[in-house]
């Protein structure tokens, strides 16, 4: 049997997806499986053993008739495949479409108005806030058709674990390594990931904080037997960000550098691996340090960490519990998201050492 599963993005989504993928091929044992993801974000499942094959795409049309032409090609693709089932864990409109007319006669895929008649076996979308995001895409293949559907007991205990492994970006990381000095971690030397770009300005800490916290990593009694290497990571765009940072921080032992645009995805985990903790807001490189198994200290604002943060014991979320307001919809706030600019560089500080010198 071939079998295609959808999950096009982004960088968190696609990681908390990853326990469904094993699910997947631990219940579809003897089918060929393929994934299509954007392009993008490639990078994160390319090495995936759960994966066989790869549909990346990569719509760049200008305009919707260009975007159009684009997804009609891309759907002959899908289509001389000859699936026989998809299944969508994205569930969008687009993705809907395509598993639709696919070709595949078994479709599966959750019932949000306006496009779960698209699909042959459909799941009830969980009320907001109340489902951990990867289990939620595991119950998807509770819709299986009954020849295919395993005891509901296999799903509910099924292990949250997200995976990445990504050696075939390991060069790049030894080369990042190598041009920028930065020795090993040591029982003396240690390796801190700052994020400071969020997908959305809502969930975004401030260069100022960021710099409280490397200052406080710098002069702490406790840490004084290490030198750190702080490592900044985001976008390319991010340099003024990071001169921000940069120019308030006086480091002590240590040393801060910018890997702002420098590092694939691949790179960026190779990296965490390599690292002793990452710091950063609810956002795509959170999840990656955290499959990576260091300690990932998450900054949660709007979002719940019930829901979104990722599903690891090596994972410590720091938000304001005093606001009634949160969780919300993210979309607008009367308080200016009080709840991401309250949190403060000395709690961060705390949850790092307490964890840092265990």
């Amino acid at each position: 049997m071939k079998v295609l599963l959808i999950r096009l993005r982004s960088i968190g989504d696609i990681i908390q997806c990853t326990p469904a993928f094993a699910a997947a091929r631990e219940i579809l044992k003897n089918s060929s499986i393929d994934l299509m993801v954007d392009e993008r974000f490639a990078d994160l499942v390319i090495e995936n053993p759960s994966i066989d094959g790869f549909l990346l795409y990569n719509n760049q049309g200008e305009g919707f008739l260009q975007k159009l032409k684009y997804d009609l090609r891309f759907l002959k693709i899908i289509r001389n495949r000859r699936y026989d089932m998809v299944i969508d864990f994205h569930g969008i409109p687009k993705t809907a479409w395509l598993s639709y007319l696919s070709g595949a006669k078994i479709r599966l895929g959750y019932n949000y108005a306006g496009r779960g008649h698209l699909y042959t076996h459909r799941l009830e979308p969980p009320q907001k806030f109340k489902v951990h995001s990867a289990r939620n895409q595991i119950n998807l293949l509770k819709t299986l058709p009954e020849e295919f559907r395993p005891p509901a007991k296999l799903l509910d205990d099924f292990k949250l674990e997200t995976f990445i492994a990504a050696d075939h970006s390991r060069k790049a990381f030894e080369n990042f390594i190598t041009d920028n000095g930065i020795a090993a971690e040591t029982p003396a030397d240690k390796i801190i990931i700052y994020h400071i770009t969020p997908s959305n300005n809502f969930k975004k800490w401030h260069a100022e904080n960021y710099a409280a916290l490397i200052n406080m990593c710098e002069r702490h009694p406790a840490l004084s037997k290490y030198s750190i290497t702080h490592i900044v990571i985001g976008r390319a765009e991010d340099d003024k960000e990071f001169e921000k940072i940069n120019s308030a921080v006086k480091t002590v032992r240590g040393k801060i550098i910018s890997a702002c645009g420098r590092l694939s995805l691949g790179a960026v985990y190779n990296l965490a691996k390599a690292s002793s903790c990452f710091v950063g807001p609810d956002s795509g490189p959170l999840h990656i340090a955290s499959a990576a198994g260091i300690l990932t200290i998450g900054l949660f604002g709007p979002t719940n960490v019930e829901t979104f943060a990722p599903p690891s014991g090596n994972f410590h979320g720091v938000y304001n519990p005093d606001l009634t307001c949160r969780p919300c919809d993210q979309k607008r706030c009367a308080n200016n998201f009080k709840c991401i600019k309250s949190i403060k560089a000395s709690d961060v500080f705390y949850a790092m050492l307490k964890n840092i010198l265990k």
